[in-house]
């Protein structure tokens, strides 16, 4: 009793040339003087359930690899994505600009609403191929010097519209001492719009509260932002699975809202980047606070050593000293809508 016990599971060849699992257990006997006189074994056929063990380990492995190639394939399709619907939109906003300089402000409308959707539509996708991305560890950091202040009040002025469709207020709450931070200003900026967005999206008739301060962590400078709201709230069973990915709090709430699910979990990705974090607290019925804390500086990719740039040709004489504009992009329809607006603007 209390010895110890040596297990062994080897692919055995049967007599017939066919293979089977078989499990082997030994224990060593002692006598009542403690000295060993053999050894117990157990042969087991586990061939069954070896093979099931083997199919199941098989089918997790080909699912993390048909996983990683769809997060690469979407990374990659990030540019033949994005491309024609960045040229619907700005096709959209041309025909605008000239529908109203041709007095034809009956299409303008159906001309909105195709915007609108394109807009909406991009946001999506935008969504998606940021998670393929951070799925697929391409997403990179590009840290810059900004005011804190000027960015807040830039992304309260970006959501604006969406809190008052329904009705509700934001105010923004400031420190004096926000001051300026080094990071990525492009990944802060969305994690704010995503937070605002949702509280303007789960409050009607309500109050959205921004809270911007500064302060120390580890002897470090750390910024912490706040989003308040006095929405639907959730209940801790939400809380619990509310940044897993294409997850909203339950079906309902997805019939009700839209969404792809898809937002709290790239902020908690974003702020993870930012060497921070995000916290949640909510009650059902009284609101919901998120809160999320980086440093005020980080260091980024393009903190890197730059490669020494090809300058390529140089102008020829006839061009130098001339205004020149060179319209550079692969695709047709972008290089049309850059130089239709350009041509518009110098005129």
């Amino acid at each position: 009793d209390g010895e110890p016990r040596a297990d062994l599971e080897v692919d055995y060849q049967r007599g017939d040339g066919s293979r089977a699992w078989v499990g082997f257990s030994a224990v060593q006997m002692r006598d009542i003087d403690g000295r060993s006189i053999g050894a117990v074994m157990v042969v087991t056929d586990i061939d069954g359930r070896k093979r099931d063990e083997l199919h199941l380990a098989a089918a997790k492995q080909a699912a993390e690899e048909a996983n990683r190639a769809k997060s690469e394939f979407l990374a990659n399709m990030s540019h033949e994505l994005r491309t024609p619907l960045s040229a619907v939109i700005g096709y959209s906003e041309m025909l605008q600009e000239e529908m109203e300089d041709g007095g034809h402000d009956d299409l303008l409308p159906d001309m909105r609403k195709i915007e609108a959707n394109a807009r909406h539509l991009l946001g999506l996708i935008n969504d998606v191929l940021d998670l393929s991305k951070i799925e697929a560890e391409r997403m990179e950091t590009y840290v810059e010097d900004f005011a804190i202040d000027a960015i807040v009040r830039d992304v309260a002025s970006t959501v604006e519209s969406l809190v008052a469709a329904k009705e509700n207020v934001l105010t923004l709450d400031l420190a004096d001492d926000l001051g300026e931070a080094r990071s990525d200003v492009t990944k802060l900026r969305q994690c704010l719009i995503n937070l605002l967005s949702n509280a303007a999206k789960f409050t009607e008739g309500g109050r959205i509260t921004l809270k911007a301060e500064r302060g120390e962590r580890d002897g470090e400078s750390w910024l912490t932002f706040q989003v308040s709201d006095t929405g639907i709230g959730m209940s801790p069973d939400q809380q619990a699975r509310l940044f897993e990915r294409f997850t909203q709090a339950d079906a309902s709430t997805t019939r009700k809202f839209g969404g792809t699910g898809l937002g709290l979990s790239i902020t908690q990705a974003f702020a993870s980047m930012l060497g921070g974090d995000i916290k949640v607290a909510s009650e059902e019925g009284r609101g919901t606070t998120f809160t999320i804390s980086v440093p005020a500086r980080i260091a980024g990719t393009n903190d890197q050593p730059a490669m020494e740039a090809d300058v390529g040709m140089p102008l020829s004489d006839d061009v130098c000293g001339k205004d020149v504009v060179l319209v550079v992009d692969d695709d047709p329809a972008t290089r049309d809508l850059l130089t239709r607006f350009h041509c518009r603007l110098v005129v």
